[in-house]
C-alpha cells in the first residue's frame, strides 16, 4: 500500500517537473508553448503503456522481495540479542550485570 502511495506522488511529482521544464525550455528557445506541448503529448502518446505497467509491477515486485529480506535479517538479529539477554538473565527474568562488583563484607 505505502509503495503504490509513494508512486502514485513520485508520478505526480515527475509530471509537474516535465511541465515546469516544458516551460522554461520555450521560454528558453521562443518557441510558442503550445508547439512544445503538442512535440510532448506526441512523445507521450507513442510510450507503450502496457510495456511501462510491466516495468513498474517487476520494480514494486523486486522492492518487495528487498523489504522482505531486510525483514528478516532484522527479526534474525533481534532474535539473537533476546537469546543473548536471555542467556544472561539470572533465571527469573532480570539480567545480571557480570561487571558489577560484588559488596564488601565487613
Amino acid at each position: 500500500m505505502r509503495i503504490s502511495v509513494g508512486f502514485i506522488a513520485g508520478a505526480i511529482v515527475g509530471f509537474g517537473i516535465g511541465v515546469a521544464s516544458s516551460i522554461v525550455y520555450s521560454g528558453q528557445t521562443d518557441k510558442d508553448l503550445r508547439e512544445v506541448y503538442a512535440g510532448v503529448r506526441e512523445n507521450v502518446k507513442s510510450v507503450d503503456l502496457e510495456q511501462f505497467g510491466q516495468e513498474v509491477q517487476a520494480n514494486v515486485a523486486q522492492a518487495q522481495a528487498q523489504v522482505q529480506t531486510n525483514v528478516a535479517q532484522v527479526q534474525s538479529q533481534v532474535e539473537e540479542k533476546v537469546a543473548q539477554v536471555r542467556g544472561k538473565s539470572d533465571g527469573n527474568g532480570t539480567a545480571t550485570d557480570e561487571a558489577a562488583p560484588e559488596p564488601a563484607v565487613e
